[in-house]
């Protein structure tokens, strides 16, 4: 390298390198990138030039050769932060390079001199290391994991992986009966996913179960303490004081019985981290929660690794977590140089533990000199405008405004006793720094840090501001000033100027995208919904699962519904598809599934299909074959290792071809088809046994419990997540949530939705640990000294409570409730608010509504009508404005009275109201001159009050804006375009009509089955379709074994049903099935039927050990009696060690709680076989095993006869679906109720399917007969 720079003078070399930029430094940019301040930290504000400021200062020091390329470490947040810093940073090496001429001299390749060459072109290959701080924890942690007991070769589970374990150990635990009265009917996946929650906060506390157990004991014995103090608020000690408002009584009910729930979810945490210890299971808390252990317990791999790096750059620093800067400070707080860079203004993940404080932490931990704190604060991303409004947002930090006035000072008790009211909303923790100092920092206090100076240089932009009456007005309006703006661009463009803007619509939440999606559409507007989309939610990903599912499956329906609409099969060619005959299936018996059409269709001739395939047009012939076609191929190499398996689908649906021909997004679908082909070589390899089904089932659950992208975009993610960067896209309009925006800009950015108490229980946000299962104690986050702290247990003596402290601590709960956290929680929107408002480079648009739909407003009026007692209809109030007389012919004064004020149900937030209280000249409202007076005065101030609107006032707005308000209540009936068209194949009829019309077919249809009915009763013969006597759809198995015992009371029940009490063998049945199921591995499956008959259809499992119905277990008449719970609960676990006993739990399943469906006397007839088992190599057994699980003692034999043709039905259900011959399955009942061991198993006859369907039909004549004879 030439060293002519290198030597340069201080001030010179820094002149040279200012003039040799393409865009000179600001003088902040300057101090930043030129200072030799070992320990620093920049406070960057939105759209500052933080990269390009970061990538100059690795430059310098690399040309001065202050540090080595290699030395300098950058670590950041998202793959895509990472990668923009390393392209940054690389860039600016190489441009300072060639204008300062510091490029390699080549002398003669001669003795020395070569050798300097050689050393000179190594050095330049030589590059900043630039990470992800997950990913450099993780290095830290894998390479130096024995060194704390900690298997290096670990697997990293997905959060599919996370919830199928800890749902596994949830089903399988046993709980005491005290514990199983707690969770009561929560169910399993509740369970889990809490348990999931709580055991990631321990992990990133770096904590262990034991000790948060510890704690939540602690904290319920010092409520008990609380609850025990005796008298109420009512008393003169109490009066005045904010204890009767506090809610206490309430608070410590709720509170106690979720601590107790909360213990039993630690033990799940326990048995969940035991499980990964025992499996070498690892998440991605883990690594950074084994990376800090290492670095803090064995110093020598801290020094190691810190002995590599003489410049440490550390961005987005507010994002980290507390233990994440424990790490950071514990390794490089002995590196020459390190650099921290970040906005506490967009400190916006809080909720896992990155608060605003981090900066603040940094100067503590790193001792930071007050001159050596740099602010970049000139705006290269926004126009004047949108800074005031975003300054705004931020100087309410300094405000301390303040969310409720609720808390009223103490009147009994002096205010030096008051010390929690003087206790400020986030505590400043300790610090070496002088207050002042430590001021001048927006994340100490949240205030202070100097305002970002408009430095944007091409216009002022504009704030627009969408008021209306209704939710879905403002969407509409945002879509049209979004098509107006790029028809406004496009016409300009075409001299010369900017032609396609980019513009997003940023939502608080995707329940909210829908509203937005419809009225682009309607303005025929390109969008782009962005949720970080899921790798298996991806539609490539989905034709190749549904190709995988039809090929394994012939009978998946929707996996070949799924492929016709890939290959765009028409609405027509579907429908006569369905009508077409299947030749192979032509037993009416069986009822085809699509699958089945299609590959007759591609099989078979024209004659064969019917009519129906016929009338399929020819281009819809051809896509059907290629469907069949494809499903063949794939069919025929089903055995293949799975990752060529999906492979080969990708090539047989051409997407490659469509990853290459694609001009965007081509390399994340090659991308995401790769990484499928690894997800499945990766569950095989976890799952040995697993074969194609089990990794479609699997996927199944994945998609339905993995996360949808509401986290950071681009954050380090499993690899079940497409973390692919988001680019903004030349004329599309892209929504997203506000969090995924964060980096992003667009020069037209949308904000819906910014009314009151939207989003205001996002699970994520900070609450009251006590009443919140899945929350680790406040009391042992690592942040606690940075977030609202409520503990009784940290109170004070728990033995010397008294009444007087009873009321200090209900004082303190009200203080918390309604100050503190509801602070915390505005500081945190506020920086959210923050963070939308800076996306933008030339226009914000900022929409609200005062009532969510037509019904709500009709509400508000109805409301206020009532208590305000006033008749005042809309016409009255039209005359009062004009001065007309009012419908009661009294004028203009008496409607003036009779005008109410309406409390609007959606209120501006109060972000909005401070931009428009605050730069009522800078902000425009659509449509120009159009400012909604009950939310500003005609110049344009805010209002006094603006959370109400008069009745009058609701009637000029719908006037404008095309409302009627003919009557009070009768705004949501009137019919709106286009969302009351309705758009059905069949003749649109009105409501009324349709209502009527539906009735009288229902009838009709009651008629006709009574006549048939009757028909049948009459002629006293046999029939070869007898009809069941409802005319359902199909039927249950529990049915066929009511039939098959009682005819006449079946066709009594089913013509007049008539409720059933609870039993106690349906209690334990359930119980019982679950728990053979989780032994096996599987979940239950609850069969619709069991809700009205029990486990079997009828009290024979009620059974007692005598063969007489249970006393003890049941009530009045066979239900259950008081304590029946408890009871079954204590004889389900005698049933599963009976069960445990039997040969059967050491077979090898087939299935559990397998549904299956067989067509019996014209009906089909559904059921769930219990279990089905491999015994092809078992003595004295055939190829499969049915087996039927009875919670009582063996039957009479009378009925057993009758219970035989259950097993009937199971075996030819297994057959039909399976394909294995019915002489080659056995069928057994196993009655775990009864004692004797010997008489516990039965085996079944060998029925045939003509013999079962005879005697079938021949019970249902036989009820309908006893019912004729009645």
């Amino acid at each position: 390298m030439n060293t002519d720079f290198a030597g340069l003078p201080r001030k010179e070399a820094e002149r040279e390198f200012c003039l040799h930029s393409k865009f000179p430094p600001t003088d902040e940019q300057r101090e930043v990138i030129f200072s030799d301040a070992p320990r620093m930290l920049v406070v960057a504000g939105a759209g500052s030039g933080k990269t390009t400021t970061v990538s100059r200062k690795i430059a310098w020091n690399v040309l001065r050769n202050n540090v080595a390329p290699e030395r300098i470490l950058g670590l950041t947040f998202s793959k895509k932060a990472a990668g923009e810093l390393s392209d940054s940073a690389l860039k600016q090496i190489r441009i300072m390079k060639e204008e300062l001429g510091c490029g390699i001299a080549v002398p003669p390749a001669d003795g020395e001199n070569f050798a300097q060459v050689s050393r000179q072109i190594k050095a330049d290959m030589n590059t900043p290391q630039i990470a992800t701080y997950n990913a450099f924890a993780a290095d830290v942690a894998l390479n130096y994991a024995m060194l704390i007991g900690k298997d290096p070769r670990s697997r990293l589970i997905t959060d599919a992986r996370r919830y199928q374990i800890m749902l596994r150990l949830v089903q399988c635990h046993e709980y005491t009966k005290e514990q199983s009265e707690l969770i009561g009917d929560i169910s399993d996946a509740k369970i889990a996913e809490e348990a999931l929650c709580l055991a990631a906060a321990v992990t990133d506390n770096c904590l262990s179960p034991g000790a948060v157990k510890a704690e939540v004991r602690r904290e319920l014995a010092a409520l008990d303490a609380v609850r025990a103090i005796p008298g109420t608020f009512r008393k003169k000690e109490a009066m005045g004081t904010e204890a009767a408002k506090s809610g206490l009584s309430e608070f410590l009910k709720k509170s106690i019985e979720s601590l107790e729930q909360k213990l039993i979810l630690l033990d799940l945490t326990e048995d969940y981290f035991a499980y990964k210890e025992s499996e070498s299971l690892l998440e991605y808390s883990d690594q950074v929660a084994w990376a800090t252990q290492i670095i803090e317990q064995v110093p020598a791999v801290a020094r190691e690794i810190s002995s590599r790096y003489d410049l440490v750059l550390l961005d987005e620093y507010q994002d980290t977590s507390v233990n994440q800067a424990r790490f950071l400070h514990a390794l490089f707080k002995n590196v020459k140089t390190v650099c921290a860079v970040g906005d506490p203004n967009q400190a916006i993940y809080g909720w896992r533990g990155a608060g605003a404080n981090a900066l603040d932490h940094f100067v503590r931990q790193f001792g930071v000199k007050r001159e050596d704190i740099a602010n970049l604060s000139v705006s290269f991303r926004n126009p004047e405008n949108v800074l005031r409004a975003a300054n705004t947002i931020t100087k309410g930090f300094a405000a301390g405004h303040c969310v409720q006035d609720l808390y009223t000072p103490f009147e009994n008790l002096p205010p030096k006793n008051r010390y929690w009211a003087a206790e400020p909303i986030t505590a400043a923790g300790k610090t070496d720094l002088p207050l002042k100092e430590l001021r001048t920092l927006s994340a100490l206090r949240e205030k202070q840090v100097p305002e970002k100076r408009e430095g944007k240089a091409d216009g002022e932009g504009e704030v627009c501001v969408i008021y209306r009456l209704l939710r879905d007005d403002t969407y509409r309006l945002i879509a049209r000033r979004i098509k107006r703006e790029f028809t406004r661009r496009a016409a300009e463009g075409k001299n010369g100027n900017r032609s396609r803007p980019t513009a997003a619509i940023l939502v608080r939440s995707h329940k909210f995208t829908r509203k937005a999606t419809e009225q682009l559409s309607l303005l025929g507007l390109k969008y782009e919904v962005i949720a970080n989309e899921p790798l298996i939610k991806m539609p490539e990903i989905r034709m190749i699962r549904a190709l995988l599912g039809y090929a394994a499956a012939e009978t998946r329906g929707d996996c070949a519904l799924m492929l016709c609409n890939y290959f765009a099969l028409g609405a027509t060619d579907l429908y006569y598809l369905s009508k077409v005959k299947v030749p192979d299936l032509d037993d009416p018996q069986i009822r085809p599934a699509l699958g089945h059409r299609i590959l007759a269709f591609a099989a078979s001739s024209a004659p064969e299909l019917g009519e129906a395939a016929e009338k399929i047009t020819s281009s819809g012939a051809k896509r059907i074959r290629l469907i069949a076609d494809l499903r063949q191929k794939v069919n025929l190499r089903l055995k293949e290792y799975l990752p060529d398996l999906i492979r080969y689908c990708a090539r047989l649906l051409q997407l490659p071809q469509a990853a290459a021909a694609r001009a965007k997004g081509g390399t994340k679908l090659r991308n995401a088809l790769q990484m499928f082909g690894e997800l499945a070589a990766a569950h095989l390899e976890e799952n040995p046994g697993n074969n194609l089904d089990t990794f479609l089932t699997w996927v199944d659950t994945v998609e339905e419990k993995e996360k949808t992208g509401e986290d950071i975009d681009g954050e380090d993610a499993a690899l079940i997540d497409m973390a692919d960067g988001i680019t903004p896209q030349p004329g599309t309009v892209q929504i997203l949530t506000m969090h995924a925006a964060k980096g992003l800009e667009w020069d037209i950015v949308a904000l819906p939705e910014l009314v009151e108490n939207v989003g205001r229980k996002d699970s994520r946000g900070l609450g009251i640990w006590q009443q919140q299962r899945k929350m680790l104690p406040s009391t042992l986050r690592l942040d606690r000294d940075y977030i609202p702290v409520f503990s009784a247990a940290e109170d004070g003596d728990l033995g010397e409570y008294d009444f007087a402290e009873k009321i200090i601590f209900a004082c303190k709960l009200f203080d918390f409730r309604y100050r503190k956290l509801p602070q915390y929680d505005l500081a945190e929107k506020r920086r959210l608010a923050y963070v939308a408002y800076t996306r933008t480079r030339d226009l914000l648009i900022l929409a609200a509504h005062a009532f969510r739909d037509e019904a709500d407003l009709a509400g508000g009026i109805e409301r206020a009508r009532k208590r305000n007692g006033s008749t005042q209809k809309p016409e009255d109030a039209a005359g009062k404005e004009t001065g007309a007389p009012a419908s009661d012919g009294t004028g203009e004064e008496q409607a003036e009275k009779k005008d109410f004020a309406v409390p609007m149900t959606c209120k501006p937030d109060l972000f909005l109201r401070e931009i428009i209280a605050g730069h009522t000249g800078s902000v425009k409202y659509a449509p120009e001159n159009d400012c909604p007076d009950f939310i500003c005065g005609a110049d344009g101030s805010l209002a006094d009050d603006v959370f109400e609107v008069t009745y009058s006032q609701i009637c000029r707005w719908a006037e404008k804006n095309g409302y009627s308000l003919q009557t009070l209540g009768e705004v949501s009936r009137y019919p709106q375009w286009p969302k009351d068209v309705d758009r059905t194949l069949i003749h649109s009829l009105p409501a009324e009509e349709k209502a009527a019309a539906g009735q009288t077919e229902k009838i009709l249809s009651e008629i006709g089955k009574i006549r048939k009915n009757l028909s049948l009763l009459g002629s006293g013969e046999k029939h070869d379709a007898v009809p069941f006597p409802d005319g359902e759809g199909c039927y249950t198995a529990s049915e066929i074994v009511a039939l098959m015992q009682d005819p006449g009371a079946y066709m009594r029940q089913k013509l007049r049903p008539l409720p059933r009490a609870a039993t106690r063998a349906a209690l334990t049945g359930t119980e019982v099935h679950a728990q053979i199921a989780a032994y096996f591995g599987h979940g239950r499956y609850i069969d619709p039927d069991e809700l009205n008959f029990g486990e079997d259809g009828q009290p024979y499992d009620a059974f007692g050990e005598d063969g007489q119905p249970d006393a003890h277990f049941s009530g009045e008449n066979g239900s259950l009696g008081d304590g029946s719970w408890a009871e079954a609960s204590k004889h389900s676990g005698e049933l599963m060690r009976r069960f445990t006993e039997s040969e059967f739990a050491r077979f090898t399943p087939l299935a559990i709680e397998q549904p299956v469906e067989l067509v019996i006397a014209g009906k089909p007839v559904r059921c769930t076989i219990d279990a089905v088992f491999d015994t092809s190599s078992l003595a004295g057994y055939r190829k499969v095993t049915v087996v039927d699980w009875k919670t009582g003692c063996r039957p009479p034999s009378c009925v057993l006869t009758q219970r035989q043709y259950q097993l009937a039905l199971y075996r030819h259900a297994w057959a039909h679906s399976s394909g294995v011959p019915e002489a080659d399955i056995d069928a057994f009942f196993c009655f775990l109720g009864e004692k004797d061991p010997q008489n516990r198993i039965v085996r079944a006859g060998d029925i045939t399917l003509k013999e079962l369907e005879e005697a079938v039909k021949e019970h249902l004549l036989a009820g309908w007969s006893e019912l004729n004879t009645r």
